[in-house]
Parts: structure tokens; C-alpha cells; sequence
């Protein structure tokens, strides 16, 4: 078998999200200034997804939609500091590093169609050609 390592712990490929979240806090748990990132980390939804074009590992953090930038970036700037600390890729393959990124934001899901009926917006292309 493979051996998939997610920032320098085994798991198999569909342990891959969960390993990527409990390293984060295992290893955010080791130092004194963790308590704001393990806050944002519980309100946090967490998605991994592998894009087989590119073969790139992509973690992605939703963040509440009130996060201010500034809280973005430290959660960014914290998440490469804990990458330093394990010492290790954050995913290798076989001991080779795989190409992976971290996309985090605060964005809210928009149901397009829902803001259009409660605003009447019609999209141009919905329009009767009739005159």
C-alpha cells in the first residue's frame, strides 16, 4: 500500500481532510498563542478536494462571513507557521512532497436564484423575446 503522509502523519487518501484538520490542531495545541486559531479553526468549514488535471491537493477553509481580512491573514499566516513547526510537506506521497494548497475565505453561499425571485431581478437571458 501507499504511504500518503498529511503534514508528517500516515493516512490513507480519505483520511486526508481529517488528518490535514486534527495536525493543525495537535500542532497548534503544542504552542502558547493557539487559543484565536483554534477558535477560528472551530468555526471553520473544511473541504478538501483533489483536482486530478493539475494533481493538486486543495484545502479549503470557509471562514464565518464576518472574519475581517486581518483575521484572514493571520489564520493564513498561522496555518504556515504550524506547516514550519511539523517539519514536514503538507502532503507527501512515498516521501515525495504533492502539490497542495490552502484557499481560505469568508465568503457566504449565494443561491442566485433566490436573491433574483426575492429582488425580481431577471437575468437577461430569462427574458420573453415577445413584444
Amino acid at each position: 500500500m501507499l504511504e500518503w503522509k498529511v503534514l508528517g502523519k500516515k493516512t490513507l487518501p480519505v483520511g486526508i481532510q481529517d488528518t490535514w484538520e486534527s495536525q493543525l490542531e495537535a500542532l497548534a495545541k503544542k504552542r502558547e498563542d493557539s487559543a484565536k486559531f483554534l477558535k477560528m479553526m472551530g468555526k471553520a468549514d473544511i473541504a478538501y478536494k483533489f483536482d486530478t488535471i493539475r494533481e493538486l491537493h486543495i484545502f479549503q477553509v470557509t471562514l464565518p462571513s464576518k472574519t475581517s481580512m486581518a483575521d484572514l491573514e493571520y489564520f493564513r499566516d498561522y496555518i504556515q507557521t504550524l506547516r514550519k513547526s511539523a517539519r514536514a510537506v503538507m502532503v507527501s506521497l512515498e516521501g515525495k512532497e504533492q502539490k497542495s494548497t490552502v484557499v481560505i475565505s469568508a465568503d457566504e453561499d449565494v443561491n442566485e436564484y433566490q436573491v433574483r425571485r426575492e429582488t425580481h431581478e431577471v437575468h437577461p437571458m430569462d427574458r420573453s423575446h415577445s413584444h
